[in-house]
């Protein structure tokens, strides 16, 4: 193969700028080296930030894990609690609404017996004594 004087082949087809033996020392510019170096080391910055954000942003949403998992436990126990002082609530009602009804039906009794002493003491009355 022949080479032109810039360095590459001029034989078909082409090959986009790249020399066909592979060697490059005939391509670089002046400068490129450290451009090249600089761009890499720009490169592995970035990318050394990115790690540490993502670090970042794991150890925060871990926080916010935790905060919500000792949120949910306080909101249980703050809900034991609450149901804890319902049911003694509700137990102290119903006894005092059984006690209500025993006083009641007592006093109904009560009334009842009164009722039958009357009527019989009524009945009594009425009739006369044969004795």
């Amino acid at each position: 193969m022949q080479r032109s004087t810039n360095g590459y082949s001029s034989a078909w087809p082409p090959t986009n700028g790249t020399p066909i033996n592979g060697d490059t020392t005939d391509c670089a510019i002046d400068g490129a080296d450290e451009e090249r170096a600089s761009l890499q080391a720009e490169l592995a910055a970035t990318k050394e930030r990115i790690v540490r954000a993502r670090h970042r942003a794991e150890a925060r949403e871990a926080e916010a894990r935790e905060a919500l998992r000792a949120e949910i436990a306080s909101t249980r126990d703050i809900l034991a609690e609450i149901e804890r002082q319902y049911r003694e609530a509700v137990s102290a009602i119903q006894a005092t609404a059984r006690a209500e009804v025993e006083r009641v039906l007592a006093e109904a009794r009560s009334v009842a017996a009164a009722d039958m002493v009357w009527a019989a003491s009524a009945e009594r009355l009425r009739t006369p004594d044969v004795t």
